[in-house]
């Protein structure tokens, strides 16, 4: 599924649904220290924007991971991303597989964080995380999302 009418950076930036600030990847990135010999693993890939704009910036190996059928089928077809489909507590590879994990946007929305947190350190020595967090003392529950508070989240 070719999206024609769009540019890739648009291309990227639709299918980046709110993980995808680029200064915000950009300094996951670099403290991640990309190179074109790195290998990344995105667990929660959904239709992988943020894998194609770090590998089109970085020139990294990213491999996407996504429970849901269309999404890991989309993040291929749109993008060429290698995907997997499995949950991100789950993944089928071996230990320490790949350089780096990220998990942008995936803490929030899954039923067990250390479940997730435990796969991604087992795959991967490094891990890049971004998420939302409740800004009060309260997590937040909205349209089957749990924001932890700050806390709760380190």
């Amino acid at each position: 599924m070719r999206i024609p009418d769009l540019a890739r950076a648009d291309q990227i930036a639709a299918a980046c649904r709110g993980s995808g600030n680029p200064v915000v990847l950009a300094w996951l990135a670099e403290n991640l220290r990309l190179t074109p010999s790195t290998s990344v693993v995105d667990l929660g890939c959904g239709l992988g924007g943020p894998a194609a704009w770090l590998t089109d910036r970085y020139q990294c190996s990213v491999v996407g991971v996504d429970p849901a059928v269309q999404s890991a089928h989309a993040a291929h077809s749109i993008f060429g991303l290698a995907t997997v489909i499995a949950p991100a507590d789950a993944t089928p590879f071996a230990a320490e597989a790949f350089d780096a994990a990220l998990l942008l946007g995936v803490i929030s929305v899954v039923a067990d964080p250390s479940s997730v947190l435990t796969e991604a350190s087992r795959v991967a020595p490094q891990l890049g995380l971004l998420d939302y967090c409740a800004t009060g003392s309260r997590a937040v529950s909205v349209g089957g999302s749990s924001f932890p508070t700050v806390t709760a989240l380190r």
